[in-house]
């Protein structure tokens, strides 16, 4: 792993802030994706296209560290699951109940019911439904911590293994991806994100593999002729989504796109740029401090993004942009004079 020092004091910290930098890339571009208003405009449905990469660099980045231990037992799973159960009830049984009674009040639901409140503050957030759907995603991770005993014992120290089981996932993607470009329509609508389990191994694989490919292109290419293919790759596909989002599969969501060959493609060049490159001492400060909120500004943002749906008409490019750039700066200012309480833990980490 590509460790780097840090020292505050009398403190060192050794942390890999290439991962640390991606997730905060990942972070920032998933509330702008949400925020953006895609299909506004051309420029907004752009943004939402190249702010895409988000979630697939979140498996990425998972798998990176999980896939790369040395070892994984079964008390590391169980407290890592547990954890992510419990950061999933603290978030969402509040504003469950505080839904319900306000729903009830206002005479648009019956009495506040406890199977109902169960039902949204524990079953529906995991599978993209009731008040907190973006927990889907916690979902997906606990499926894959659930696997992550059979992958890594499958897969660690033996590269033609990962080689193999990787390129299996890839060829699942694009087949998925072929198929809804002959319909055209996504076939992955079919499915609930929770469970699209070949694009989320597929991924997280790839975050396992992640230094083959930065030794493989570090071996062939300079970080500046890195940088251009990166360019370059960006701007194609930002084009190629665009036109196959409206004309082909007649759905410009970016999480239709996630199992396409060329997406695939920009996150190797992505990751393995970010991976490469030497950052300052200066940025490893910056990153270190906001790295951290990544994802109780995931968590938080969809409900600052709530409120402010409701309390602004977003009609212009220009206000689109300033709305999405206001909910990333108070998620982020929010979860971190969260961060300061003690008890603020056992809602943002696991």
């Amino acid at each position: 792993m590509n460790l780097r020092q840090l020292n505050y004091g009398s403190e060192v910290l050794y942390r890999n802030f290439n991962i640390d930098l991606l997730k905060l890339l990942a972070c920032i571009a998933v509330v702008t994706m949400h925020t953006i208003h895609n299909g506004l405009s051309l420029f907004n449905t752009i943004v939402a296209y190249l702010c895409g990469f988000a979630v697939p660099v979140f498996y990425v980045s998972s798998g990176y560290f999980l896939m790369n231990k040395e070892k994984i037992t079964q008390r590391y799973i169980v407290g890592k699951i547990s954890s992510m159960i419990r950061v999933v009830l603290l978030w969402s049984a509040p504003v469950a109940l505080f839904a319900e009674i306000t729903k009830s009040a206002l005479g648009r639901a019956e009495n506040v019911s406890v199977a109902i409140i169960f039902r949204n503050s524990f079953c529906y957030p995991f599978f993209q439904k009731g008040y907190m759907g973006q927990f889907w995603y916690i979902g997906t991770m606990i499926i894959l911590y659930l696997l992550l005993p059979i992958l890594h014992k499958v897969i660690y120290g033996r590269k033609n293994r990962w080689v193999i089981i990787w390129v299996t996932f890839v060829l699942v993607s694009i087949g998925i991806q072929i198929g809804s470009l002959f319909v055209g329509a996504p076939l992955q609508k079919n499915v609930i994100q929770t469970c699209r389990l070949w694009t989320a191994i597929q991924y997280f694989l790839l975050g396992g593999g992640a230094d083959y490919f930065v030794n493989w292109l570090r071996s062939r290419l300079t970080v500046r002729q890195h940088l251009v293919l990166l360019v370059a790759w960006t701007i194609f596909i930002a084009i190629y989504q665009v036109l196959v989002g409206q004309y082909i599969i007649h759905d410009n969501h970016p999480e239709f796109f996630y199992d396409d060959l060329w997406m695939i493609v920009w996150v190797v060049l992505l990751i393995s740029f970010i991976l490469r490159i030497s950052l300052q001492k200066k940025l490893c400060q910056i990153i270190n401090v906001l790295s951290p909120l990544t994802m109780g500004v995931y968590i938080f943002h969809p409900l600052v993004n709530k409120v402010g749906r409701y309390l602004l008409d977003i009609r212009t490019t220009s206000t689109a942009v300033f709305y999405s750039v206001t909910i990333l700066g108070i998620s982020f200012i929010a979860i971190h004079l969260f961060s300061k309480l003690s008890f603020s833990k056992y809602f943002l980490k696991f």
